[in-house]
């Protein structure tokens, strides 16, 4: 009785050992594959792991069938943001977009020109740099609360240069929505 125990146990260490590694040895390799994607954003490289399972097998295809998708994803999406960026660069008004909190995200050609600030100089600002009467309240501008900003329609007000000048500007405000909120 315990001769056939002991001779199972090692029976079934010896299978763990062998078969063990069979399986676990191409599901590292399949997770270091993307981790190195995952890491470097490398996402063009394939996921090629040979394993004679055909579950291994048949995951690393369909992650691989899902980073192609990815790729093709990130193509269009850039396509896009290209085209848009061309098409706010290329508008012969300031376009300034700011976030919930007041800040400025986006700041186009004809907003450097007129304000005389570039992009990465007002990124981050609030948008009261741009305004000789602040837009935004201080104490909405210093608190951690989203700011509350009413849609208006063009009404005339005085713009702040970079060298502190100011001029008579038209200005609008209206909330953009998309998926990942308003703007």
């Amino acid at each position: 009785g315990i001769y056939v125990a002991v001779i199972y146990l090692l029976i079934t260490l010896l299978a763990r050992t062998l078969f063990g590694a069979h399986i676990t040895r191409p599901l590292k390799r399949l997770r270091q594959a993307a981790l190195n994607i995952s890491a470097s954003r490398q996402v063009s490289e394939r996921l090629n792991v040979e394993s004679g399972i055909t579950e291994i097998i048949g995951l690393t295809t369909d992650l691989d069938s899902m980073r192609a998708k990815l790729v093709a994803q990130r193509e269009d999406l850039a396509i896009r943001e290209a085209r848009i960026s061309a098409i706010m660069d290329n508008v012969a008004d300031a376009l300034v977009t700011i976030n919930d909190m007041g800040n400025i995200q986006s700041f186009n050609l004809a907003a450097e020109r007129i304000f005389g600030y570039s992009a990465e100089e007002v990124i981050d600002s609030s948008i009261n740099l741009l305004f000789a009467a602040p837009l935004v309240s201080r104490n909405q501008e210093s608190s951690d609360k989203p700011i509350s900003i009413e849609e208006v329609a063009p009404y005339e007000t005085l713009g702040r240069r970079k060298n502190g000048s100011t001029f008579t500007m038209e200005a609008s405000i209206s909330e953009v929505c998309e998926i990942a909120g308003c703007i």
